[in-house]
């Protein structure tokens, strides 16, 4: 996106509640219809760490690339809004499993 001393501003998408990320890589793939070299880093939070797996699959799909440290183009993170603890923690994800019919995995649990 073109700032106004002519250069090139870098983009930021935050998706708090993220899901599978339809928002994100629907900005993702606007702003390359309008500047396709733009510079991006979009970062995703969700309840749940089993996502991680398939936003990552819809990354690859969507052409955003993925790699490992604070330069990546995309994070993803598992956390909680509002946590107080770890007990409370544990309690919202248990609310969560329970209120939407999921079963908790050991990789669903917030990020450090």
């Amino acid at each position: 996106v073109a700032g106004k001393s002519g250069g090139v501003r870098k983009f930021v998408f935050v998706e708090i509640g993220a899901g599978y990320g339809h928002w994100t890589f629907t900005a993702h793939r606007a702003l390359l219809q309008k500047v396709p070299q733009a510079e991006y880093k979009y970062v995703m939070v969700d309840v749940l760490g089993d996502l991680r797996g398939e936003i990552m699959n819809l990354a690859r799909l969507n052409g955003v690339t993925s790699a490992p440290g604070p330069e990546s183009p995309m994070h993803f993170h598992c956390g909680y809004v509002g946590a107080q603890g770890k007990s409370f923690e544990k309690n919202q994800q248990s609310d969560y499993f329970r209120l939407w019919g999921l079963q908790g995995h050991k990789n669903s649990t917030p990020s450090a």
